[in-house]
């Protein structure tokens, strides 16, 4: 198998599984764990995935129509991680927008258990993972299906916010943040929604893994003057954190 087709072979692989360790890659194209490494380091270089401890993931931002299923079993350590802190953040009382990206779905199972709180969301997951938690209010916002990212879009779901819903807090994810501070979506319908929560919540909270720091998508989803805080694992230098503070963020380390 010559080298190109290799690659190609594990970028199918990683894109088909949503993950893909360094071992199994190997035993798939017959090769050594040190080619595997260098073939993801080319991959990763090119912009197709993102390496990780031990194997790599695909670079979500390169990707416009992958799956919510797939994109759940991405990242899982640090979305758990991610979740259990902005968990963390609910109050008593508390009307909360989440929207319909897996980071928040893990903090939907992360807060099941509260009682006492109204969650507003066109996530289907996240509608069937607390239609039978009685404690927790739910408002599913309806629309046009997507089937691509289980959720809701279209004008029905953002007139249907807009115009009856509050939150003191929106929980949100994006798929990538650029150094200019700009926030950038790949998908436009589920974007629209995403701005209006954004625009109807007093505390805009964005739940962001190092891996999305420099990752550049198609649509912009807005600037980072609306952010009252990331939680995130870490930043990767001294210029983010400076971005940060122009923007009085307040960041918190899951």
């Amino acid at each position: 198998m010559l080298a190109i087709e290799r690659r190609k072979l594990f970028l199918d692989t990683i894109n088909q599984h949503g993950i893909a360790t360094v071992s199994g890659l190997a035993q798939m194209g017959g090769v050594t764990e040190e080619t595997v490494r260098r073939d993801l380091m080319l991959l990763e270089q090119e912009g197709h995935i993102i390496k990780t401890h031990g194997g790599a993931v695909p670079n979500e931002g390169s990707i416009s129509d992958i799956s919510a299923e797939i994109r759940q079993n991405m990242n899982l350590p640090l979305k758990t991680k991610i979740a259990a802190s902005a968990a963390g953040l609910v109050k008593p009382g508390d009307t909360l927008f989440l929207d319909a990206s897996t980071t928040a779905l893990f903090l939907a199972r992360a807060i099941k258990k509260f009682s006492e709180i109204r969650v507003v969301t066109n996530s289907l997951p996240i509608i069937n993972e607390l239609s039978h938690q009685p404690e927790i209010k739910l408002v599913g916002v309806g629309g046009q299906l997507s089937r691509t990212n289980q959720s809701f879009v279209g004008d029905m779901a953002s007139r249907l916010i807009q115009e009856n819903y509050f939150a003191g807090k929106v929980f949100f994810s994006c798929r990538g943040l650029s150094e200019a501070g700009e926030m950038f979506e790949s998908d436009e319908a589920d974007t629209a929604v995403k701005r209006v929560m954004i625009q109807c919540a007093a505390e805009r909270i964005m739940l962001c893994d190092s891996t999305k720091f420099g990752r550049i998508g198609h649509v912009k989803l807005g600037s980072l003057e609306k952010i009252s805080a990331i939680i995130t694992d870490r930043i990767p230098d001294v210029k983010w954190k400076r971005l940060f503070d122009s923007y009085r963020i307040k960041i918190v380390y899951c």
